[in-house]
C-alpha cells in the first residue's frame, strides 16, 4: 500500500453522480491504515485555484492502466471513455458514418458519441495484475434487443447477438450482412469484503 506514495495513479469514484468514473491522481501521502492524501490531475478544488485535493479510501484506489493500442471497437465492448476530466465506464452500442463510436453507461442511461481517440479499452485491476473486462459482461436488457439470444448453461452463459445490416456494391446489387458477437462469462459472486 505504501508503494502508491509519489506515484500517479486512478481514483474510482464511488460519489452519486459519478459512479462508474476513474479521475487522474498522484498519491501525495499515506494517511492512517487505509486511506491516501491524493492530487488529482484534471479536478479542481472549489476555489478554482489549484488542484483537488481530498482524503481517498485505498480500495478506490489503482495504478493507471497499461495503454492497449486500439484501432477499432466492436459491439459490446466494454470501454472507458474520456469526458468531463475522466474516465467513465460504458460499453459500445454502434458506429456512426462519421467513425464515432455510440456508448452507453449504466451508471446514467445516458448514451454519447466519441471518437476512438477518446475511448479505451476497459481494465479490472485483481490480484494486483490488469485484466481486460471484455469476458465480464453484465448484460443490461437496454442494451439488447431482439436480435438477441440468452442461453443460460449451469454458471455459465452465452448471449449470441445478431446485427443485419445491408451493404450495395458498384452495381447496386444489395447483400444482407449479419454479424453474430458469442460471448461467455460465468457467474461472479461478490463478497462484502
Amino acid at each position: 500500500m505504501d508503494s502508491f506514495v509519489g506515484s500517479y495513479v486512478e481514483i474510482c469514484s464511488d460519489e452519486d453522480g459519478f459512479l462508474g468514473s476513474y479521475y487522474a491522481a498522484k498519491v501525495i501521502s499515506r494517511v492512517g491504515k487505509s486511506k491516501f492524501m491524493v492530487e488529482y490531475s484534471t479536478l479542481l478544488s472549489d476555489n478554482q485555484k489549484g488542484p483537488l485535493k481530498e482524503v481517498i479510501a485505498a480500495s478506490n484506489v489503482r495504478p493507471v492502466p497499461p495503454q492497449i493500442r486500439v484501432l477499432s471497437f466492436n459491439v459490446l465492448d466494454k470501454v472507458d471513455a474520456y469526458d468531463l476530466d475522466g474516465w467513465w465506464v460504458g460499453r459500445v452500442t454502434g458506429r456512426k458514418s462519421d467513425g464515432k463510436y455510440s456508448v452507453y453507461f449504466d451508471c446514467s442511461g445516458d448514451e454519447f458519441d466519441y471518437p476512438v481517440s477518446a475511448l479505451r479499452l476497459h481494465q479490472e485491476f485483481e490480484n494486483g495484475q490488469w485484466v481486460l473486462s471484455q469476458h465480464k459482461m453484465a448484460l443490461d436488457p437496454r442494451i439488447i434487443n431482439n436480435n438477441t439470444t440468452i442461453h443460460q448453461r449451469n454458471e455459465e452463459a452465452v448471449v449470441e447477438w445478431q446485427r443485419r445490416s445491408w451493404s450495395n456494391d458498384e452495381r447496386g446489387r444489395g447483400e444482407e450482412l449479419r454479424s453474430t458477437l458469442v460471448v461467455k462469462w460465468r457467474r461472479r459472486w461478490w463478497s462484502s469484503e
